[in-house]
């Protein structure tokens, strides 16, 4: 797999989003045609977690990972990181199994507020942790250096912002009588 984090969250809703990679319904491909799909990815993927920790299909809790069937169709689904056992390699590796079994671009994101991680096809995992905090990032398997980088950008960012506030202020400062002005 192939790991990288998102530097804002914006580039991780994408994933999340119901709209991700949504069939064309036609008359050969219907809306039932979908939800058979849906339901038959779905099941693998509880299956495929069931192997990495307690999987309720309920929506409610009390599982290592919360899934539920019953929201709009999309081929993004969303698996609540429940427990901190759920927050594993083990649990990326199960997602990333599922989807080499499924026909269509599915993806599955892992929602372990305040960090998401969702994980594609082609083997690419990508991370966000709305706080800085990348140490749910690390427990996924999220390479420390990868982290570092990341908690690095946000740094980066964050000190632009802050002089971006700064220069203006203190340019408007007054003079005091001891500042000659430049020249």
């Amino acid at each position: 797999m192939t790991f990288q984090v998102a530097s804002s969250y914006d580039d991780v809703t994408c994933f999340l989003d119901r709209r991700f990679n949504h069939p064309i319904l036609s008359d050969s491909f219907t809306q039932d045609d979908f939800a058979r799909e849906y339901d038959a990815a779905f099941d693998t993927i509880a299956e495929e977690l069931s192997a990495a920790g307690v999987v309720a299909t309920d929506g409610m809790s009390g599982g290592d990972f919360v899934m539920s069937r019953y929201v709009d169709l999309s081929r993004a689904i969303t698996v609540v990181a429940d427990t901190p056992h759920a927050i594993s390699p083990v649990a990326l590796e199960a997602a990333h199994t599922a989807r080499q079994r499924l026909p269509e671009e599915y993806v599955v994101c892992f929602d372990a507020h305040p960090t998401y991680v969702c994980v594609r096809r082609n083997g690419t995992v990508i991370g966000h942790s709305t706080d800085g905090d990348f140490s749910a990032l690390h427990a996924f398997g999220f390479p420390t250096a990868i982290a570092i980088q990341a908690l690095r950008r946000v740094a980066e960012l964050w000190l632009v912002e802050r002089l971006h506030t700064l220069i203006p202020a203190m340019s408007n400062k007054p003079k005091t009588a001891n500042e000659s002005p430049r020249k």
